[in-house]
Formats: structure tokens, C-alpha cells, sequence
């Protein structure tokens, strides 16, 4: 039998099938997440083993904030604006599918080879402004790895392209593991030259992944009879609905990255050391971010997008409150796990090598500004799709806009108290303020939720935080080492999320019981 068992002696709903479909998916997909994650985290230890947390990591963690920028800018849009366009062109024929192919293929050349040339001219001005407390050694190893790692931004963005491409004929798993090589390649370059050429290693480990995910996505996607031609005619009018669909997206992405430029600009000026362990915390908020939210995200759209379409406003609250009831059970103990338990969760994944007693503290610290807005960082995931469902992109321009001058006025209020950590709780405090108009904006659409099924879930997360935390703690009180304590609070998590799982009666009131 499965996780989700729907009949029990009873006739499935709707609703049930639909929750089934949808949890299933996301499982699927969470899984090849969890791969491509578990290669990411392996990136991060070995660099802390081998580089440390101090200045260069620093150097390097600003550096690579500008390529993938440009990556991002093709990767994170084309996904919502080419797969809806591609499939309806796939519905006026082979050729008109192949025509839309050519055309959008070229348009992206064309924009990759003119953001290459104005973030190669940009780069030093740009990172003269967003670096102000560097020193010029420290400024120029920034720029030259910036430089260095614009080609694998360029790589990733025509994986991007083809990846999106994929997905919309329902092929995931190659384009997320070609996806992962970048990380494969900083790994093995890290280990074999990295005690010779220090953080240098990591920006041709990048470019050496990124070929090779291109080249593997690249002969995948033709397997698949994806077949990629320059066209002269390019400017046609699918290419022109994609590309005002994609803008707002873009606005919002650009929003994104800018936080963080604000973020490691005002970090660069509290000494060695805080930009990195501010990077570093932010790859064990990565960890349920990938696997779960992003998951999540993918296998709720087209469910949005179908109940959108054909204007049921009912599956519409179902769909969404199902979104966020997920979110809840899962992040609210992964929240509270990460401020209580931040310092030995930090020092079991990271405290090795060059990442001494030091980096822990400081990374400790950050860490529990990140885990106090998790819930709020997976509800942002759910409200922009819902946004993008109804055709309302511009809201999401609007917000991502907003966001920078959020985190500017949340930093400068926390940092004079809390250091680096006052920009981990800035970032919170952040996804706390937008998901806020996010659901103003959605209300004022028409989207309801169903608020007893989220308090519902809110109680379960609770019971669910009690459940882990009291593993951790009380094997921590038996003087066990944390490298026990953290694997066995999160073991019980896991077990206990799956009991609740089985029991038929709260599953039916929290994932298909709100209709």
C-alpha cells in the first residue's frame, strides 16, 4: 500500500484523487530534490573543510551572486512563461511546436550574448557599489571570480531553456540531476586542487559542471525529438506572449537577488567571516527549501492553473489551503528545530577542517535568524503560483520590488543589535511583511482559504516540533554527542509524520477534508 491510502473501503472523491495526485508527485519529484540537494550539501562541507568561512569564502559568495543573476533571470521565468505557450503550440501541430522551438531558442541567444556583454562591462563598477567594506585585494579576487564564473552562468541559463523544455513534455528527472553537476564539478575540483589554487577552485569547478549539464541536458532533450535551430524570424507573436509574460517574472527575480546584493554589501562591513557564515546558513535553510517548498511548488501549479482556467473558484481554495496546509505540518518543526537546535546542527554538518568552533558560533547565529521565517519563506512559494494561476504577474513585479526596500529598512533597524544574525532575522521579517500583501492581494482577486483546515495544520506542526525536539533534547540530556541527537530528532520527525499520515481521520480533515 502507499503513503496516502485513498479507499479504505469507501469510493475516492475528487478531492481525495486530487490530493493523492498531488502529494505522490511531490514526493516523486522531492526525491530527485533530495539528490541533487545531498551532492549541494556535500559542495558546501568540502568547502568549509578545505577553505573555511573566512575572507574568501566571503569573496566568492558575493562573486557568484552576479551570474547567477543572469542564469536565473532565463531559468526562473522561461519555466512559467514558455511551458503554457509551448503547449499550446503543441496543440496547432508538430510544426508550429517546432517553429515556437526555433524562435524562442534564438531569442535566447540573443539575450544571453547581450546580458553576458553588459554584466562583463558592469561587473567592477557593480561590485565596487555592493562591496563596501572589502579592501582592494579582497575586492579584486571578487572581481576576477566573477569573471570567471559568467560562462557557467551563461551554461546554466541554455540548461534552463531546454530543461523547461522537457518539463512541459513531464520530463523531470534528467534536466534537475544535469542541474546538479555544477555542484559535482566545484566538488571534485575542490578536493583534487583546491589545497593548490584555494577559492579559485571553485569557479572553474562551476564551469566545468555547467558544460557538462549543458552537454547532458543538450543530448537528452534530443533523444526527446527536441530539436534547437537559429531562425531569422524569430519575433513572432508566441515569442511576443512569452516575453510579456516573462518581464514581470523577470522584475521579480532581479527583486530577489537584490536582497541579497543589499544583504552581502551591509555584511561586507562587519569583518571576515559574516558573509560566509551567513552563506553557509543558508544552505541548511536550503535543505526543506529544495526538497520540500520547491517540490511542492511545481506539482501545485498546473492544478492552480487548471482550476484558474476553468473559473472553480472552489477548487481554487482547495488546491491553495492544501498548498499551505503542507507547508505548515512540515516547516513549522523544521522552523523551530533551527532556532533551538541551531548550534549543533550547524557543527554536525559543517565543524571540520578549516570550520572551526568560531564559524559555528557565527553560523549558529544566522541559522536561527533564517529558521524563524521558514514557514513564511514556503508560504512564498504558494502565493506568487496562485498569483501566476490567475494571470496577475505583475503583482509578483510588484512585490519582488517592494522586497528590496523592505530588507534595507529591516537591516538597518536589526544590524546595530544582532550583527550579521540581524540580517538572517531581516530576511524573515521580510517573508513575514510580503506574505502579508500577498494575502491582501490575493483576497482582494476573490481566493479564499479554509482557515480551520490551517489552524488545524498549525496545531498537527505543532505536536509534530514537540515530537522532535523532545527526541533532541533528551538524548542530548543523556550526554549523547549532537551527530546522535540531530539524525534522531529529525528520524522521529519523519516516523511521526508518517503515523499522522496513515491515520485516515486527520489526513481527510487536513488534505481533503475542507471542501
Amino acid at each position: 500500500m502507499g503513503l496516502l491510502e485513498v479507499t479504505e473501503n469507501t469510493n475516492p472523491t475528487h478531492t481525495e484523487i486530487r490530493s493523492h495526485g498531488i502529494v505522490k508527485s511531490a514526493g516523486a519529484l522531492a526525491t530527485v530534490s533530495l539528490l541533487a540537494l545531498g551532492v549541494s550539501l556535500l559542495r558546501e562541507v568540502v568547502i568549509a573543510a578545505k577553505i573555511g568561512a573566512g575572507a574568501e569564502v566571503d569573496a566568492y559568495l558575493v562573486a557568484v551572486l552576479y551570474p547567477t543573476l543572469l542564469a536565473s533571470i532565463f531559468v526562473n521565468t522561461l519555466t512559467s512563461a514558455l511551458i503554457p505557450i509551448y503547449q499550446k503550440a503543441s496543440l496547432a501541430g508538430p510544426g508550429a511546436k517546432e517553429e515556437y522551438v526555433s524562435a524562442s531558442w534564438t531569442l535566447t541567444l540573443i539575450g544571453m550574448a547581450v546580458l553576458f556583454t553588459s554584466f562583463a562591462v558592469l561587473m567592477r563598477p557593480a561590485l565596487l557599489l555592493s562591496t563596501p567594506g572589502f579592501d582592494d585585494a579582497k575586492r579584486a579576487l571578487t572581481v576576477r571570480m566573477a569573471l570567471l564564473l559568467l560562462p557557467a552562468g551563461i551554461c546554466n541559463g541554455l540548461i534552463g531553456f531546454q530543461s523547461a523544455l522537457l518539463n512541459a513534455e513531464r520530463a523531470f528527472v534528467v534536466p534537475a540531476l544535469a542541474t546538479s553537476l555544477g555542484a559535482v564539478g566545484i566538488l571534485l575540483t575542490v578536493l583534487s586542487v583546491g589545497r593548490t589554487i584555494g577559492v579559485l577552485a571553485i569557479p572553474y569547478g562551476a564551469l566545468l559542471g555547467a558544460v557538462a549539464g549543458l552537454v547532458v541536458v543538450s543530448v537528452y532533450a534530443r533523444g526527446k525529438g527536441v530539436r534547437l535551430r537559429l531562425v531569422r524570424s524569430f519575433w513572432t507573436p508566441e515569442v511576443r506572449r512569452t516575453v510579456l509574460l516573462a518581464v514581470p517574472l523577470s522584475i521579480g527575480v532581479i527583486g530577489t537577488f537584490a536582497t541579497l546584493i543589499v544583504d552581502r554589501a551591509m555584511a561586507s562591513t562587519l569583518g571576515a567571516g559574516a558573509i560566509a557564515s551567513l552563506g553557509y546558513a543558508d544552505k541548511v535553510i536550503k535543505i526543506p527549501e529544495t526538497v520540500i517548498m520547491g517540490a511542492l511548488a511545481v506539482v501545485l501549479f498546473p492544478y492552480l492553473t487548471q482550476a484558474a482556467v476553468s473559473g472553480d473558484t472552489r477548487e481554487m481554495k482547495s488546491v491553495s489551503t492544501l498548498g499551505l496546509n503542507l507547508m505548515l505540518l512540515i516547516l513549522l518543526p523544521a522552523s523551530l528545530f533551527c532556532l533551538v537546535m541551531s548550534r549543533p546542527l550547524v557543527g554536525v554538518i559543517f565543524q571540520r577542517g578549516q570550520f572551526d568552533a568560531t564559524a559555528t558560533h557565527l553560523t549558529a547565529n544566522a541559522l536561527s535568524g533564517y529558521g524563524a521565517g521558514l514557514i513564511f519563506i514556503g508560504m512564498g512559494y504558494v502565493f506568487p503560483r496562485i498569483l501566476l494561476a490567475l494571470g496577475k504577474s505583475h503583482m509578483i513585479a510588484l512585490l519582488g520590488a517592494t522586497n528590496v526596500l523592505l530588507k534595507i529598512a529591516y537591516n538597518w533597524l536589526l544590524i546595530p543589535y544582532l550583527g550579521h544574525a540581524g540580517i538572517a532575522f531581516g530576511t524573515s521579517l521580510m517573508y513575514a511583511t510580503t506574505d502579508v500583501l500577498f494575502v491582501v492581494l490575493l483576497l482582494r482577486a476573490g481566493v479564499r482559504f479554509n482557515v480551520k483546515s490551517l489552524l488545524l495544520s498549525f496545531g498537527v506542526g505543532l505536536g509534530l516540533s514537540a515530537v522532535m525536539l523532545s527526541v533532541a533534547l533528551g538524548v542530548q540530556s543523556l550526554g549523547i554527542d549532537a551527530s546522535v541527537a540531530v539524525p534522531g530528532a529529525v528520524t522521529g520527525g519523519v516516523v511521526a509524520v508518517y503515523f499522522l499520515y496513515r491515520w485516515r481521520r486527520l489526513r481527510s480533515l487536513v488534505f481533503v477534508g475542507y471542501e
